[in-house]
């Protein structure tokens, strides 16, 4: 399928809400008027910011008609803005950025040729770059799936609960049908991106593409931080349900046992993170919800001994603390090498020119 356009008709709506961060919607726009396919339209949910943000917009607007922006006349939380703007979608294609996140310049361009080689495919699915605050590379999502880059639903979703990287919604197109079908987003869940994308996945064929397509910055407010364990469990629910309609019987024991190790693995995760960031009681808490639901492996047992022992005497403190930046120090480094090795030399420069 040739997928056919008019210069005056745009084919991908790009959402961005956005609540004062000026800075940060200045550098996601440019990330999207620097791309190489042209066809789309930029809409911005200004929540009510009530500083700069308009000038800024409305400076960006007068520029480039394929700008539209819309302030609301109060704050109406973030994932009902979220929602505002995937209510208003009218083009065959969209796209949800966050204003703190970016696009790589040939994202648009790489969806479009793959929903073109791939005509019955409902999403597109690009390489994500995981950064910090301070421009340091975390991880790149889509490394770790296989070569094969068309995935049927049942396909996907098998792939997902074995325990492959979860794809985020800024690396991603997703045709208008996808909206049509799933349905609204669940502004009631504080994920409501996640539980969306499951969803989605139940429906529609993927075609995933491992070139980056967008980078992700992961900081303080970031939601995802503060996931308790009760929200992991959630998210494991909603995985589940993922499981009804196209697996039998037997699949779905089979991959529910599965499930429910990956769930494990991502709970002992949690727990470590949180050490980590010396949140003691919270990875206490965690370790303390495996022992009592499941088992606990040495490395949890040891990671809750020492959350004892941290919160008993905080002096500990001093001791983990050189070997926690240590640690994250050769992270940092081993991330930064890897994708270097992992993207094109040309895809890597534009990486360090969009995070400058």
């Amino acid at each position: 399928m040739n997928i056919s356009y008019s210069n005056d008709i745009p084919l991908i709506t790009v959402i961005i809400p956005t609540f004062r961060r000026p800075r940060l919607l200045k550098r996601a726009m440019d990330s999207v008027l620097a791309q190489t396919y042209p066809h789309f339209q930029i809409c911005i949910y200004d929540n009510a910011s009530q500083d700069e943000t308009s000038q800024i917009v409305k400076e960006y607007a007068s520029r480039d008609h394929r700008i539209k922006y819309h302030v609301h006349a109060e704050n109406i939380g973030s994932n009902n803005n979220w929602q505002y703007g995937f209510s208003r979608i009218n083009t065959p294609f969209f796209v949800m950025l966050s204003d703190d996140d970016l696009f790589m310049p040939t994202f648009l361009e790489e969806a479009m040729r793959g929903f073109s080689q791939y005509p019955h495919a409902g999403i597109f699915i690009g390489g994500l770059i995981v950064i910090d605050e301070k421009q340091r590379v975390k991880g790149y999502d889509l490394y770790e799936w296989t070569h094969r880059n068309y995935f049927e639903p049942k396909e996907f979703i098998t792939e997902l609960v074995k325990g492959r990287p979860f794809p985020y919604w800024a690396a991603m197109v997703f045709r208008k049908e996808v909206k049509e079908k799933t349905g609204q987003l669940q502004v009631d869940l504080l994920w409501h991106d996640v539980e969306f994308l499951m969803r989605a996945f139940k429906f529609f064929p993927v075609v995933l593409s491992k070139i980056p397509c967008s980078i992700f910055l992961v900081h303080s407010s970031n939601i995802s931080l503060g996931l308790s364990v009760d929200e992991l469990v959630q998210l494991r629910l909603c995985f589940k349900n993922m499981l009804e309609g196209p697996f039998s019987a037997e699949e779905k024991r089979v991959l529910e046992k599965t499930l429910t190790k990956q769930s494990h693995n991502n709970i002992l995760e949690f727990c470590f993170q949180k050490f980590a960031r010396f949140s003691f009681s919270e990875s206490l808490v965690g370790t303390d919800f495996l022992l009592k639901n499941s088992s606990l492996n040495f490395k949890g047992k040891l990671l809750r001994f020492f959350s004892k022992k941290c919160l008993e005497n905080k002096s500990l403190i001093y001791l983990f603390s050189p070997l926690i930046r240590l640690r994250r120090a050769i992270v940092r480094m081993l991330n930064n090498r890897h994708l270097k090795k992992q993207i094109s030399e040309k895809d890597f420069e534009n990486f360090k020119n969009l995070i400058k």
